[in-house]
């Protein structure tokens, strides 16, 4: 979360135009669930859960049961982003194992929807084979 509270950053001091901001905010959405896809074992899918966790708790991101998909509340999630990169900062600067602990125990798991919406991705390739037509390759 830290690349993206950067990002807005950036767009707040006029380095970076203002409609990169949404740009930002949903591509980073999304690639909380391209990380999470591959699981919660690995620290990088557990902190990508508690991310999407934490901004589904706090609605800045919302499940809509009625189609199965997400909806992101770009302005809520530009402070829970804030407050998220405080509050790991806060943990890490106070070395509060317990309090990081606690939080990874709660928010580090796929509740059922996310389960859900993970699942309709499974026909879809996790990887790709590049082919380069101008250097030669045959595709």
């Amino acid at each position: 979360c830290d690349g993206v509270y950067n990002i807005l950053f950036m767009v707040e001091k006029g380095e970076l135009p203002e409609d990169f901001k949404n740009k930002s905010l949903f591509t980073y959405i999304a690639g909380l669930f391209r990380s999470i896809r591959f699981g919660v074992v690995e620290a990088h899918g557990k902190g990508a859960a508690m991310q999407l966790n934490t901004y589904l708790k706090e609605g800045s991101v919302v499940f809509l049961p009625e189609t199965g998909t997400y909806q992101v509340n770009f302005n809520k999630l530009q402070e829970s982003i804030k407050n998220l990169v405080k509050n790991i900062c806060t943990w890490q600067h106070n070395g509060d194992k317990e309090v990081v602990d606690k939080v990874f125990e709660e928010f580090a798991k796929l509740d059922e929807n996310t389960l859900a919406s993970l699942e309709l991705l499974k026909d879809i390739p996790v990887d790709i084979r590049p082919c380069y037509p101008l250097a030669g390759e045959e595709c």
